[in-house]
């Protein structure tokens, strides 16, 4: 027996274990543009869904932004679907933010709670849903984009 080849499929086992234990997506939350809409996440439902929570007194969230911006650009708004979820006490600085900086994706604000599997004790974290509702492994944090 190779030990290393053993610890290899014991690592390897270990992380299928892990993608397929990755939860179902919560899609109850509900969500306010920055036009002041009402917006369901169901509506996103079998999109990948890039779900960033940021704040605009976050030097973290707003040095990704410009990157996540590029990123927005760059992919097909038909499969995927960017949630920019600012956890501002005043939306409205958060909508002033992306206007002044003349980013083009939508600013969203949480309409009533936010579901337990998106709380996170730090910002920015980015989810990212996948077409067939599983939550990527861990969320991305701290500027980890």
């Amino acid at each position: 027996m190779n030990p290393d080849l053993e610890q290899k499929a014991e690592s390897a086992t270990a992380e299928v274990a892990t993608i397929n234990s990755n939860p179902k997506a919560d899609f109850s939350m509900n969500l306010i543009n920055s036009k002041g809409e009402k917006v369901s996440m169901e509506k996103f439902r079998g999109k990948v869904i890039f779900m960033n929570i940021w704040a605009t007194w976050c030097p973290p969230c707003i040095a990704e932004m410009p990157g996540i911006n590029k990123l927005y650009n760059d992919v097909n708004k038909e499969d995927v679907v960017f949630i920019m979820l600012s956890v501002d006490q005043n939306f409205q600085k958060a909508i002033d933010f992306n206007k002044n900086k003349g980013y083009d994706f939508e600013v969203y604000s949480v309409d009533g709670q936010m579901p337990q599997m998106y709380s996170s004790q730090s910002i920015p974290t980015t989810y990212v849903i996948d077409a067939n509702e599983k939550n990527c492994p861990n969320p991305f944090g701290n500027g980890g984009l």
